[in-house]
């Protein structure tokens, strides 16, 4: 029966308004009055009326630009010393990739002119165009093949 006790607490509370008891009139004034306080702080405070004490409540449409300008100078400038370095790295890692693969082409073409042909020699040229293209995505150009007499 306890929630039969907080319904009739409720139903006491709003009928007060219009009860004869002075107490109840009060102590209902009281309420819709701290509630309606309430209601315009947070409406305020949602507004940014206290921003000026530092709260500043949602932010609106018109301030959104602002908002994204500062995020954005603030990530460009933490991001720019990353991408110098990368770009660094990016040239150096380049270098050693190519020469790799220059090594391993010449190696390649070193062994294609040793064999005497077959399957062994097919494959050896598969190996090669493979290592023809990445070559050519690192250096825009393919490895230039050697005669056999060069070698």
């Amino acid at each position: 029966m306890k929630r039969d006790g907080v319904i009739s607490d409720i139903r006491a509370f709003f009928s007060a308004a219009v009860s004869d008891n002075p107490e109840a009139v009060k102590n209902w004034r009281l309420g819709v009055s701290g509630s309606l306080l309430a209601f315009v702080l947070i409406f305020a405070w949602a507004l940014g009326a206290f921003s000026k004490l530092g709260a500043t409540g949602v932010a609106l449409a018109s301030d959104l630009e602002d908002v994204e300008k500062v995020v954005d100078e603030k990530i460009t400038a933490a991001v720019s010393p990353i991408k110098a370095q990368l770009t660094t790295h990016d040239g150096y890692l380049k270098r050693l990739v190519k020469k790799d693969i220059r090594e391993e082409l010449y190696e390649k073409f070193v062994k294609l002119c040793e064999s005497e042909g077959g399957p062994e020699k097919q494959h050896l040229r598969d190996e090669i165009e493979e290592l023809q293209t990445e070559y050519e995505d690192v250096n825009d150009s393919k490895y230039p093949q050697p005669k056999c007499e060069d070698l």
